[in-house]
């Protein structure tokens, strides 16, 4: 309702005919700065304003709307039924417009034979120079509609086209990397409430230029999908405030409205996106120039197991400093002539097809059970351009990553293709090879029928084919002998991502075959794995503890009963191991402290692996989401815990890798020792 604090704009034009008219004025093309360093960032922002490198866009000339479209110019579209024609709608608008009811802007509202307008503390006669507010569906049928009426390929502005203009006023709302802060009280636009709580006439606040609100009175709407900048990073304390807008559903909006307040929501730089049918405090403005680039957008994968698998085939492992998928392309490089044609079947997202694609002519054709295995590989390589995904850091925290297929530079020819059952391959369609592969960590254990492949292998190779097999668990391959010879054993070191401190570790047994009668002399290559070194995290939290307590006894605490005992020494040195498999992590903290007298010690080792299964959601000590928040990490969650108790740290925490093993395969952890005193 309405309020003196909060007072709506007292100039409008009540008759359309008193109302300026709009037309395409001439921009000049520049360059403009698109996004802005985390190295000074001088006000506050949101992740997705920082770029590493911030880059240049150089934008073309085109023509831009004097003014933003008013009340009066969006009621041509209306009068003329426009919310009931589908020609202008795009199929998301008619979807919308159909479920909706629309007829006509969401604020406006017919009574007695007039337009009324609803603002937010009341309602009024229609100002008919008041800028219209509509969403991003609504924006987009209306250019659609100008197009017709003029002639002119009518469209919404780029961002970058936006940010030109923007940067026509010199001032943003504090000092900022745009420049320096406008006069309180003398803002260049109707922003921040600095005027009044509600729009205001089109023709109010121009530039030098005579263009209308280049900034503020709404935020106008783009044709630009919201995407990050090259090296965008999220913040750990909201991370995942921008990554779910990246899914070719937002679209920016810029400038800020009048009710934009604080140092972001009204500067330069910032950087909001919302879904098309979404209102909010937001009109536009429309431009002709070239066509718009194409709107891709693409989002980050957030399933564990396919993130999992992506983090195998392109992120280097700690635990071996290398890419398994990678080695193994070099492997099969060793054995394969130039030019072959290559399947690989189990080929996952597909790095080992990529680099023997990259490193000579071979025709490649790489094939899984199901196309979900590689799909974001195959985009990457068509419009997407990239590909992304999710990578669990501690419990339900994670961070993202992003490849560029400008880093393939493919010499060969790749395909792709569905093989639900590489034991029945249909030859018909896919014909022989002169190289087979089947080398993935699980690509002989996920097959259906691994017996049918190894018994039938021989038919989809040509003469002197090779054939290349792997695996991490027994496999017999005796049937192998009565069609090839076996030329090659090797034992590959492979590292895969679980946690930021836990990776699951080996080494795969890679055996190459060829085809037919030769016989030369098998080479065989094995690379020593780490040794188990669990043992070694105690002895070093114990040692630890002693470099503040030299002579004090230990005294370890069994995480599941709570029970002590005392390993020697008087019971000054309490260690607690695998906190994160304790079913209640935060008591077994306090009964641990209840064990320290004065001049005692708190030991701590963990890798912050949270799962459910050993330690009830609710229970995790931080590394959790509530809503839409992120809790702290675990060593933070573990600083408050400790302070609430009475303890404070009395050194730095140490970082202790340690490998265990059960068989074939092996967990590589990082052990996070810190240590703890009273007082």
């Amino acid at each position: 309702k309405p309020t003196p604090l909060l007072p709506p704009c007292p100039f409008s034009r009540q008759s359309r005919a008193d109302v300026p008219a709009n037309e395409l004025v001439h921009i000049a093309g520049g360059s403009t700065r698109m996004g802005r360093s985390w190295a000074d960032p001088k006000i506050y922002g949101w992740d997705n304003e920082f770029a590493d490198p911030v880059s240049v866009e150089d934008v073309k000339p085109f023509q831009a709307s004097r003014f933003l479209v008013s009340n009066a110019e969006f009621a041509d579209f209306v009068s003329a039924g426009g919310y009931g024609d589908t020609q202008w709608w795009c199929d998301e608008g008619w979807s919308w417009v159909s479920q909706s009811g629309s007829s006509a802007p969401r604020f406006w509202r017919w009574d007695e034979g007039k337009w009324l307008l609803r603002t937010m503390t009341g309602e009024q006669s229609m100002p008919w120079d008041w800028p219209v507010e509509v969403n991003n569906l609504e924006a987009m049928a209306f250019c659609r509609f100008k197009a017709v009426e003029t002639g002119h390929p009518v469209r919404l502005p780029t961002e970058g086209e936006f940010n030109l203009m923007r940067d026509s006023i010199p001032t943003d709302i504090q000092d900022s990397a745009h420049g320096p802060a406008w006069d309180r009280g003398a803002a260049p636009a109707n922003i921040a409430l600095e005027y009044w709580a509600s729009t205001s006439p089109i023709d109010h606040f121009v530039n030098q230029d005579g263009i209308g609100d280049v900034m503020g009175n709404l935020w106008q709407h783009s044709v630009t999908n919201f995407d990050v900048f090259p090296g965008f990073k999220t913040h750990p304390l909201y991370d995942d405030f921008t990554t779910p807008q990246v899914d070719g559903s937002h679209t920016r909006m810029q400038g800020g409205s009048w009710a934009s307040v604080g140092a972001n929501g009204a500067s330069r730089d910032a950087r909001f996106a919302f879904r098309r049918h979404f209102y909010q405090h937001a009109g536009f403005r429309y431009v002709v120039g070239d066509p718009a680039p194409p709107q891709t957008s693409v989002a980050y994968e957030s399933d564990k197991g396919l993130c999992g698998a992506l983090s195998h085939h392109f992120d280097a492992s700690p635990v071996t400093g290398s890419i398994y998928p990678e080695d193994l392309a070099a492997l099969i490089s060793r054995h394969c002539p130039a030019p072959s044609r290559i399947l690989e079947v189990g080929c996952g997202p597909g790095r080992t097809a990529l680099e023997l694609a990259r490193q000579a002519p071979h025709e490649v054709l790489a094939a899984d059970l199901t196309t979900r295995r590689f799909e974001h590989t195959l985009k990457m390589l068509g419009d997407a351009g990239k590909l992304r995904w999710a990578r669990v850091v501690e419990g339900d925290l994670v961070d993202y990553r992003e490849v560029n297929s400008g880093s393939w530079d493919l010499k060969g020819s790749l395909r792709w293709a569905q093989v639900p059952d590489p034991a029945a391959l249909d030859l018909k369609k896919h014909g022989t090879f002169d190289v087979l592969v089947a080398a993935q960590i699980a690509a002989m254990a996920t097959m259906p029928d691994p017996e049918g492949f190894i018994a039938n292998v021989h038919k989809m190779l040509r003469s002197d084919g090779l054939l290349v097999v792997g695996s991490v668990g027994e496999l017999d391959l005796s049937e192998l002998h009565d069609h090839f010879t076996q030329v090659g054993t090797y034992q590959l070191p492979f590292g895969q991502w679980v946690t930021e401190r836990l990776h699951r570790c080996g080494s795969a047994s890679v055996t190459v075959w060829k085809k037919g009668s030769h016989d030369p002399a098998a080479s065989s290559t094995k690379v020593q794995r780490p040794e188990s070194s669990v043992g070694s995290v105690l002895d070093a939290a114990v040692a630890a503890g002693r470099r503040v307590f030299p002579s004090a006894g230990v005294v370890r605490v069994d995480r599941a009963s709570g029970q002590h005992t005392i390993c020697d020494g008087p019971p000054s040195l309490i260690v607690l191991d695998e906190l994160d498999r304790a079913q209640d992590p935060r008591e077994y903290v306090r009964k641990a402290a209840n064990l320290i007298g004065d001049s005692g010690a708190l030991v701590i080792a963990s890798c912050y692996d949270w799962q459910e299964e050993f330690t009830p959601r609710a229970k995790w000590l931080g590394a959790y989401k509530y809503g839409d928040n992120d809790a702290p990490r675990t060593y933070e969650a573990m600083r408050q815990l400790l302070a609430e108790l009475g303890f404070t740290e009395a050194c730095s925490p140490l970082e202790i890798p340690a490998v265990e093993y059960v068989g074939a395969v092996g967990e590589w952890g990082q052990q996070q020792v810190s240590v703890w005193r009273r007082g």
